[in-house]
């Protein structure tokens, strides 16, 4: 569960010192088809509220390779007034989307749409997080530039090293691609034809992140070596 396990890396037993712009940590999921992220969800580590990320993006890219990967949503914090993450309570889980609760219902699917109207209870999205992008991806990745820590490997407790740590990732996407029996041509018994669709495009607005969840109201599950990345169609 989120409130005892985490994605972990600390800086002097492995973290060389701390990530930086030029060399983030990053964990990136690759998917067999294209997908436009609709929404995603962070959840704080149960503990040291100093290994939250400050600067840190969602990004998106074609082929995962190093300079191809471009920003979904990035949060450039200057201190904990302008962050998402709060030093107290811990293990919250914040939603970003790239929708209104006005549209919502026009920019998820129909299952995501029931589980996310579930987890809000009643709460409405007034602005979106981020613009939804016009270009579909099959590589995703959270990459985290800055950690309210310091970035070094000198420390006056070498038992509890400043790090890095997150409790939970959750993507969320629209695939840019639906599924339709028949087509114009030979026709083939029980084929399927995949058909392009048109990504919807809305106006950015960086806001702060809907809180979905408290410690208490955390029922979704975690992994000790690294964030749980969902997706709902995505994978």
């Amino acid at each position: 569960m989120p409130e005892d396990k985490k994605w972990y890396v600390g800086f002097k037993d492995g973290g060389y010192g701390g990530p930086t712009d030029a060399a983030p940590y990053y964990l990136a999921v690759q998917l067999r088809n294209a997908h436009i992220l609709t929404h995603f969800t962070v959840t704080t580590s149960h503990d040291a509220p100093g290994r939250d990320p400050k600067t840190w993006a969602i990004q998106g890219s074609n082929t995962g390779r190093d300079g191809d990967w471009t920003d979904i949503y990035r949060c450039k914090a200057n201190d904990r007034e302008s962050s998402p993450f709060r030093v107290y309570p811990r293990n919250e889980t914040m939603l970003f989307t790239s929708f209104t609760s006005a549209d919502m219902a026009k920019s998820v699917s129909a299952e995501n749409l029931k589980k996310l109207t579930a987890r809000l209870k009643g709460k409405e999205l007034k602005k979106a997080d981020f613009a939804r992008p016009t270009k579909a991806c099959n590589w995703f990745r959270i990459a985290i530039f800055s950690c309210f820590n310091p970035n070094t490997t000198q420390v006056a407790d070498p038992t509890l090293p400043p790090g890095f740590a997150l409790g939970q990732l959750e993507l969320f996407s629209a695939s840019t691609s639906r599924t339709a029996t028949g087509s114009a041509g030979p026709k083939v018994a029980g084929s399927k034809v995949t058909r392009k669709v048109a990504a919807k495009v809305v106006v950015p607005t960086v806001v702060a992140p809907t809180l979905l969840a408290s410690p208490r109201m955390s029922t979704r599950s975690g992994r000790c070596t690294r964030p749980r990345v969902t997706s709902t169609p995505m994978i």
